[in-house]
């Protein structure tokens, strides 16, 4: 994705006159130091918590989910605390809450993401399995009939196999459920029993939305 920020020489503009914009590409994070502060880290991880943090206020989503695609917007990373927007100002000028910065800058990124997202109440997984078929390999196959330590009698035991075959699959598997509200109860600080609504999560079943066999490398 292409992003675009204010952050120029003179980013403040008047009402009547289009904001200096510059572009840049957003790079993977890549390897950067977690004990410093968030405004400190690439833009990418910026964004990311700021997400996180969204997802994980209860209030919001009890279960820590979106239910909307929607939903994601309400994370301020991507609109008016963007780390690609200058907010503070430079040179002097005003803060460009007001003047500096465009609708057309704080919707930018929603504008070039949502139409990659997806939010589906079902969760998917890609599951790759790998098998062999054997067979007992050549002098594998045990003729003596001399007893073992344990008193087992060792003939026909296989010893060695050999590789016939092997395959790789790949599937997609989405498991279906239900959120419904369960009422409980609890105690309070004084031992008042008070009842509240609990969602929760129920009836998962997996579907395999499709099932493929891999080429040879």
């Amino acid at each position: 994705m292409v992003a675009i920020s204010n952050n120029t020489a003179v980013p403040y503009a008047s009402y009547t006159v289009r904001p200096t914009t510059t572009w840049m590409n957003i790079n993977p994070a890549g390897v950067y130091n977690t004990a410093l502060s968030l405004t400190q880290q690439p833009p990418l991880v910026q964004i990311a918590q700021s997400i996180n943090n969204l997802r994980g206020n209860t209030n919001l989503f009890p279960l820590g989910a979106f239910t909307h695609a929607g939903d994601i917007l309400r994370a301020p990373a991507l609109t008016e605390q963007s780390p690609f927007l200058n907010i503070n100002g430079v040179n002097g000028n005003l803060p460009p809450f007001k003047n500096g910065i465009s609708d057309e800058m704080y919707e930018w990124l929603p504008q070039q993401m949502m139409s990659l997202l997806r939010c589906s109440t079902s969760p998917r997984y890609v599951i790759y399995c790998y098998g062999q078929a054997l067979k007992p390999a050549p002098d594998s196959v045990v003729t003596s009939s001399s007893l073992l330590k344990n008193g087992i009698n060792p003939f026909g035991m296989v010893t060695n196999y050999q590789i016939v075959s092997e395959i790789a699959t790949r599937a997609v598997v989405r498991f279906n459920s239900m959120m419904t509200n369960v009422i409980t109860s609890s105690n309070d600080a004084s031992g008042n029993i008070y009842w509240y609504s609990m969602p929760v999560v129920t009836n998962n079943n997996a579907v395999i939305e499709s099932f493929n066999i891999l080429p040879p490398d």
